[in-house]
């Protein structure tokens, strides 16, 4: 039953582990986390490499469980779905915010707004921000932007995927320059998938600021 609510078909049950892709071996860890029963989920980038079909059956998952979950993300669409207090830390000290994401930007952004347009009613805001807002055809420039970003994303991640196949072969270090090729290659794709995210994580602001 949890193997299936995690995305795994029958098919997998009795399939070695080592076949397994990057995604597939997160959410068999998961499996078998849950299967324990505990208090307290504490996850490190759990979305990384996933994809997004596995990507939503993973937070369908922890948004089901019972019990506390604190994690570490820079993926906001997980935070939305399953946070529901966030921890800032920064050099000079630490805020919480209650809510998932978009209350966190909300809360974080609203100080700002009311201090730049002192004397200005809410109304009259709201007002601004509607006439601001961009016509239907930048709006959907824009919702192209962050589809593509997201594909890039999902493309990168399967890289790494079989990057970290590659490195997980014991095979592999007999050629050792083969290897630091491979490790190499690694190393840049996860620097690529850091770029893209946050060029992903842009595109969406944008257009949500501007929905």
């Amino acid at each position: 039953g949890v193997l299936a609510g995690l995305g795994f078909e029958k098919r997998q049950y009795d399939q070695p582990a080592a076949l397994l892709s990057g995604g597939e071996l997160t959410r068999l860890c998961l499996a078998k986390l849950l299967l324990q029963k505990p208090d307290l989920l504490l996850l490190d980038e759990p979305t990384n490499h996933l994809d997004m079909d596995s990507r939503e059956v993973l937070e369908d998952a922890l948004s089901g469980f019972g019990g506390t979950i604190i994690t570490v993300s820079h993926d906001r669409y997980f935070i939305n779905r399953v946070a529901n207090r966030i921890i800032e830390m920064r050099p000079d000290g630490v805020t919480e915010y209650m809510g998932n994401y978009d209350d966190y930007v909300e809360r974080k952004n609203r100080p700002v707004e009311q201090e730049a347009v002192a004397g200005k009613t809410r109304t009259e805001l709201d007002k601004e921000k509607r006439r601001d807002k961009l016509n239907k055809q930048a709006q959907r420039q824009l919702k192209v932007r962050a589809q593509e970003a997201e594909r890039a994303v999902g493309l990168k991640e399967e890289e790494i995927a079989q990057l970290e196949a590659q490195l997980a072969d014991p095979n592999l270090y007999a050629d050792v320059k083969y290897a630091a090729e491979v490790q190499k290659a690694y190393q840049r794709a996860q620097g690529e998938l850091t770029r893209l995210y946050e060029e992903w994580e842009a595109a969406e602001a944008a257009l949500q600021e501007e929905s």
